[in-house]
């Protein structure tokens, strides 16, 4: 009894040093990369959710982030979209195949050519042949690049325009049926894509590269593409989920983790692949889903392991975000991404430093 107990205090002494090592090189890397705050949850392969929050919500005022901060989430959107579409396929509401303008007239780009083409499968791997946004002019029009089923080509178009489907065949407000669907049965309940209540003040703050503070978007509209806001502890409620197949056949957990579209390979480094609403990242060590965000000065990734559910996410507030993604990924789960080097976001070194001397 004597060995076993202190077999078990050596391991939750080696977890607690290991841990306390993450945090003291993860306020190292936040304080390089000039980055305010960060929330991030790290996901075990025993189930577990470790919940780390760092820095503050708004640069040289008072307001750490904590648990409960609420991050835009950008293209994290996304995933939770592929995941309603995937309870309707199971309840019979909506076939992957079927043109997406039999379940709804979409004006936006009823015009176009390929407009009665276009399937949830295609808006799902990003092969619909959208843009990702139409021109940002004033009376910018929606047309497509390329036919449907052609190539990936990453489009929030073509999500914007599944969410207006979903909202038709069910006959309820997108945010709604996001609440009835995701948010209520995991228990995500600082979760909205729209911003609920104007008395909430525990937000972070977006902040450019500089660590000048912008004004926070609060959208009073659902977009299914970006408008997400959410904490990385709800966020890891979510990927849970997904990676368990809650509330999904094992037909359709499957075919969301299934390459739908090839995006790049690396040969013996690995490739990446899209599946259903995330991306798919094969390496020598193992097979992930993921995907990553950018609303500018919202920067957030995620990214868990298909086969033991060990993963991390996190959301930062600053335009620096996505620039330390190798880094966390290294310290928490030692895994290289190929995701990492397919965006190619720049890393914050001497000449970043150097700008910002004489900036």
């Amino acid at each position: 009894m004597r060995r076993i107990g202190y077999t078990l205090f050596l391991l939750f002494l080696i977890n607690y040093i290991s841990a306390q090592s993450n945090q003291e090189a993860t306020q190292k890397i936040l304080k390089r990369a000039n980055i305010p705050g960060l929330s991030l949850a790290y996901l075990s392969s025993e189930g577990s959710v470790t919940v780390e929050s760092y820095g503050v919500k708004e640069i040289k005022k008072e307001g750490s982030i904590d648990e409960k901060t609420l991050f835009s989430a950008a293209s994290l959107s996304k995933p939770i979209v592929g995941y309603m579409v995937m309870q309707l396929v199971d309840q019979g509401e909506i076939d992957l195949d079927q043109p997406l303008a039999e379940y709804f007239d979409y004006p936006d780009v009823a015009g176009e050519a390929f407009y009665r083409q276009v399937t949830a499968r295609h808006v799902l791997s990003h092969t619909s042949g959208l843009p990702n946004w139409r021109p940002r002019r004033e009376g910018g029009e929606l047309k497509f690049k390329r036919a449907p089923g052609e190539q990936f080509g990453y489009s929030g178009e073509g999500y914007v325009w599944l969410s207006k489907v979903l909202e038709s065949i069910n006959s309820k407000a997108f945010e709604e049926l996001a609440q009835e669907m995701v948010f209520q049965p995991l228990g995500m309940t600082r979760t909205s894509y729209i911003w609920r209540d104007t008395t909430e003040q525990n937000y972070a703050l977006p902040h450019d590269p500089y660590a000048k503070p912008r004004k926070k978007w609060k959208s009073p509209n659902p977009n299914a593409a970006a408008s997400l806001q959410t904490t990385a502890s709800d966020y890891a409620r979510f990927l849970q989920a997904i990676y368990r197949g809650d509330r999904l056949s094992a037909k359709s957990k499957a075919a969301m983790f299934s390459p739908q579209s090839e995006v790049i390979s690396y040969g013996a480094d690995g490739k990446i692949d899209w599946g259903l609403s995330v991306g798919i990242q094969e390496k020598p060590d193992g097979k992930e889903f993921w995907h990553w965000g950018d609303n500018g000065t919202f920067k957030a990734y995620f990214t868990v392991n298909i086969e033991t559910g060990e993963g991390l996410v996190y959301f930062a507030n600053s335009s620096n975000g996505l620039a330390i993604t190798e880094e966390l990924t290294d310290l928490y789960l030692g895994t290289r991404q190929p995701s990492v080097r397919w965006n190619d976001y720049p890393k914050l070194g001497f000449w970043y430093r150097l700008k910002k001397i004489f900036k």
